[in-house]
Order: structure tokens, then sequence, then C-alpha cells
């Protein structure tokens, strides 16, 4: 699961489409509850609005999917995400680990050559999924869990998205998806 062309990063936060508004058809799947998640930004040791953070990163997975053109332009011929639509994401923000946490303080370590690593935190969320799927097949989970969040165009369209979405996230450079074996 890639994006195979050039993605358009977007200048302003996209209002994703809702789920069932596609005319498409295919297999329901039930909401699926995933506990333990974890995404790693750096650039800030800490989410300062967890409802906001919530809310961005749901809007977000619902339009990873749900506003995904298959073909040739925005994004390109990624079959595996084209067939998964009406997604319809909730997070829940459960815990918040700073790097180099001492006392509950975020204390600035130094590399081996002296300079100063950058902010970080670990943010611990769980997350309610449903979504339709166009192929017979089910689709793993884990997939669904982790697409949004997996190649580096992705993570750029992430970060950009909340970027747009508040001040708080423009020192963030980096994010990554922490796996974890069973999403559930």
């Amino acid at each position: 699961p890639s994006i195979a062309s050039t993605t358009s990063i977007p200048t302003s936060k996209p209002t994703p489409r809702q789920p069932s508004n596609s005319p498409r058809t295919g297999f329901q799947v039930d909401p699926e509850r995933s506990s333990g998640l974890s995404l790693q930004f750096i650039g800030i040791d800490e989410i300062l609005d967890q409802r906001q953070w919530e809310k961005d990163t749901s809007a977000y997975i619902r339009s990873y999917f749900n506003d995904y053109e298959l073909g040739p332009g925005r994004y390109g011929n990624d079959e595996l995400r084209y067939a998964i639509f009406d997604v319809d994401a909730t997070v829940k923000l459960m815990d918040q680990i700073p790097r180099n946490s001492v006392d509950g303080e975020n204390a600035m370590a130094r590399t081996s050559n002296g300079e100063l690593n950058p902010p970080t935190v670990i943010v611990k969320y769980d997350q309610i999924t449903t979504y339709k799927s166009s192929i017979q097949a089910r689709i793993d989970l884990n997939y669904v869990l982790r697409a949004p969040f997996k190649t580096k165009a992705s993570r750029y369209e992430y970060i950009s998205y909340l970027q747009s979405a508040s001040t708080d996230y423009e020192n963030i450079t980096f994010v990554k998806y922490i796996p974890k074996s069973d999403p559930r």
C-alpha cells in the first residue's frame, strides 16, 4: 500500500466526505475497536488540545480513505486503498509520553556530538473504525490502521493537515506510526 504518484498536499484543512455518502456498494465491516495504538511526533513534547487532536486525526483518517480518487492525477492507483470507503474513524487519546520524561518534565537530552535532541512525544490512542470494502476478501484491520501513516507522502500529508488546523503543530517535523502485534 503506497502512493504511486505525487500527492497533492492541501493548503488548507479539507472537509472530508462523511461516511455513507458514497454511491459505491460494498461489504460493511462492523465497528472494530483498536486499543493501545501509538504515534510518535518529533518537534513537540505534548499534544496541547487533546480533544482537537482527536477530531483532527479522526477527520484525517476519514479523508485519507474517503477522498481518495483512483486513477491518474491526485493520488494514483492504490487499488487496496480505493477498495476501502465510507470510513468512519473515532480516535481517543489515552496517554502522552514525552521522551526523556523525568518527574513529568521533558528533559532535553544531548546527542553524542552535543546537539540537543528535538522534543518528542509518543501518543497512545484507541480507535473505533467502520468501513466498507468493495472486495470480498476481508481487508486486514492492520492495513486500515497503518495506511494513513505508512508512507512518507501520507505522513507529510498528516503533518500538513494538523499544521493547517492549529499553530500548536507548527514545529512537528516527523510522525511515525508505532505498530503493535494485535490491533484489538
